[in-house]
């Protein structure tokens, strides 16, 4: 079987300290900060004569398509260099769908990160993270229905690390998760 295959893949990094030199409120606060971009998409139809040149083409036939995989994902940084204290922010996605012997599947994994952290005096840092996290599975096949699920996570894992010299580092961390299948009564 012919088949077209398009791979596209960017990756974009913003650090604003590399072009502001103005030391006003605004320009500080942009200083201190960074975002982190990226995207990929693998796309795997079959052929009908015609290249696959667009990767954000809308028209997506079910009847031509073998696989489809996408990810992105994108971070905020405030504060990232400072030794004392930094805040990031992540979403990131991870779909799919490909064609199966009993019909299409789909995926998807979605998560949003919120990190923070803080030097408390020399040897101690303390960080939290809070991690929401949706996971999807679809098939179109009913006789497979039983295998769909659309799972919710929720966590947070406070830690604090104690840090000696350069060569030993102690770390005590907790983490509370909980998760539910919002599908039906799963």
């Amino acid at each position: 079987v012919k088949a077209n295959y398009l791979q596209f893949n960017y990756s974009v990094d913003i650090q604003p300290r590399q072009l502001i030199k103005s030391k006003s409120t605004i320009a500080e606060l942009l200083y201190r900060s960074s975002l982190n971009s990226i995207l990929q998409i693998n796309r795997k139809e079959l052929s009908q004569g015609k290249y696959l040149l667009n990767p954000f083409s809308g028209q997506l036939s079910d009847s031509t398509l073998i696989s489809l995989q996408t990810f992105y994902s994108n971070t905020f940084y405030f504060n990232q260099a400072n030794p004392k204290w930094g805040i990031e922010v992540t979403q990131n996605r991870a779909s799919g769908k490909s064609l199966l012997n009993y019909g299409f599947e789909s995926k998807v994994l979605s998560n949003l990160i919120m990190r923070l952290r803080f030097r408390i005096g020399r040897s101690w840092v303390a960080n939290t993270s809070y991690r929401f996290t949706e996971n999807e599975l679809n098939n179109s096949n009913p006789a497979f229905s039983n295998r769909n699920f659309n799972l919710h996570q929720q966590s947070i894992e406070p830690s604090f690390t104690y840090i000696y010299k350069s060569n030993f580092r102690l770390v005590f961390s907790y983490k509370y998760s909980q998760k539910n299948n919002v599908i039906d009564s799963m």
